[in-house]
């Protein structure tokens, strides 16, 4: 990922995290945190954010399958990481 540098500050893109609530998604998103990224949590408007608490990040809710609300959750992101799934456990 890159970094942008403004008048000696690097300022880090914005990252949307699909599926930021599951195993994986949530992996990230901590590590992404620990290395400073701004991130925009992608979640089911019937998902709970528990997973994510204490994480210092935007969170967005639609569904992966709805073109119009992925394109207005990704909006000011510069990066996508796609890590929704169907899970049946």
């Amino acid at each position: 990922m890159r970094c942008f540098v403004n008048k000696g500050v690097f300022l880090k893109s914005k990252v949307l995290v699909t599926g930021a609530d599951g195993m994986l998604g949530a992996s990230i998103c901590r590590e992404l945190k620990k290395q400073d990224y701004s991130i925009k949590a992608f979640l089911l408007p019937d998902r709970e954010r528990n997973v994510l608490d204490g994480l210092d990040l935007e969170v967005g809710y639609g569904n992966i399958l709805d073109k119009k609300s992925l394109e207005t959750e990704m909006d000011g992101c510069e990066y996508v990481i796609h890590t929704a799934a169907i899970s049946a456990v």
